[in-house]
């Protein structure tokens, strides 16, 4: 999968969910490996958050993103 494939993509827990949508991901320089993903949260009316997650809480990517 490439890397950039995942911008945008709907991301749910183990009980499918939906926990944000992804805006962006940390690589490690040294490694080349995804370090976190970074989610936009939608709080509600007008309320936007951001929140991150490291790569080993992600299950699965396949349609979206699913979570441990």
């Amino acid at each position: 999968m490439n890397v950039l494939s995942m911008f945008g993509m709907v991301v749910v827990d183990n009980q499918n969910k939906t926990v944000g949508i992804v805006d962006g991901i940390d690589i490690d320089e040294n490694s080349g490996t995804i370090k976190k993903v970074k989610m936009s949260l939608d709080r509600g009316v007008c309320s936007y958050s951001k929140d991150s997650i490291n790569f080993d809480q992600i299950c699965k990517i396949a349609e979206y993103i699913t979570l441990d």
